[in-house]
């Protein structure tokens, strides 16, 4: 929500009449969310009310309710985009951990009030207060991420079809192990990572340190971890390719005269396979970078 609302600032406005609005129980999705066009169906053969639902998104995201009363449905079921969500052609936004982030204000690189609004409508259609469900999305968070560290160190041992967790047994040592042993309990579990965890991305200091304390180990927060991701995604796909071939040339006997290097730009000339292939490399190497 916090930023779908940078990207779309009237989502903030439509958030505060949700709030105001009576509640109305979705078919499908949660109170805050809504719907928006991500791409085109140019091509695809649409119902008439997927025509409509994708013609009322045109000019940006709406709740649900808001798209009820604009193609005038008496609830909300009846809008049935699933299909059109299959298809990629029309996504949700709706509150996430950032959000909390931003309510707490641990990250707040986007718009707060969007995550505000977000948190109110969501708390009070479950019937909690705001502060109740920041603390159970943290704590969902917390323990999602450090389950996902630990089946991944799992499954570095056990191998790729590994499943954590993988049966009864199973499931209530990593319960015991991420969440404490109950009262009452007659044993307890700890599980500790041999190495620290280090964490990139923006918000890596909010949830990571929890996780790690879960996993008994030590987590790295580097500096300018949080610009990490997008410098790995700017980099991570810029390849170049640059091939080179060594053929032999033969005398009439049969004896190979020399070994001609076919580059890009230049043909060479060696009388020995080693240097031409020494010569080759060297060369593909520098275009290369």
């Amino acid at each position: 929500l916090c930023l779908a609302a940078v990207e779309h600032p009237r989502l903030v406005d439509d958030l505060r009449r949700l709030r105001l609005a009576p509640r109305k129980v979705s078919a499908r999705g949660a109170p805050a969310d809504f719907l928006t066009l991500i791409k085109s169906p140019d091509g695809l053969a649409l119902s008439p009310s997927e025509a409509r639902l994708v013609q009322a998104l045109a000019d940006g995201p709406r709740s649900p309710a808001a798209l009820a009363e604009r193609l005038g449905l008496t609830h909300t079921v009846f809008l049935n985009p699933a299909r059109l969500e299959g298809l990629e052609i029309v996504g949700r936004i709706g509150l996430t951990p950032t959000d909390v982030l931003h309510v707490e204000r641990m990250y707040t690189a986007w718009d707060a009030e969007a995550a505000r609004l977000g948190v109110a409508i969501t708390a009070e259609a479950a019937g909690w207060e705001a502060g109740e469900l920041v603390r159970k999305v943290k704590e969902a968070t917390i323990r999602k991420v450090a389950l996902e560290i630990l089946t991944e160190l799992i499954c570095a041992e056990v191998g790729d079809d590994c499943v954590v967790p993988d049966g009864r047994v199973a499931d209530l040592l990593i319960r015991k192990a991420l969440d404490g042993a109950e009262e009452g309990a007659v044993f307890e579990a700890i599980v500790r990572a041999r190495g620290p965890l280090v964490g990139i991305g923006a918000p890596a200091g909010a949830y990571l340190p929890a996780a790690g304390e879960r996993l008994h180990t030590q987590v790295i927060i580097p500096p300018h971890s949080e610009v990490a991701n997008a410098i790995g995604a700017a980099v991570g796909h810029v390849v170049k390719t640059v091939e080179a071939s060594i053929r032999p040339v033969y005398l009439p006997s049969g004896q190979i005269a020399e070994y001609t290097v076919h580059l890009p730009e230049a043909r060479l000339s060696f009388p020995d396979l080693d240097q031409a292939l020494a010569e080759a490399t060297r060369v593909i190497r520098e275009m290369a970078a």
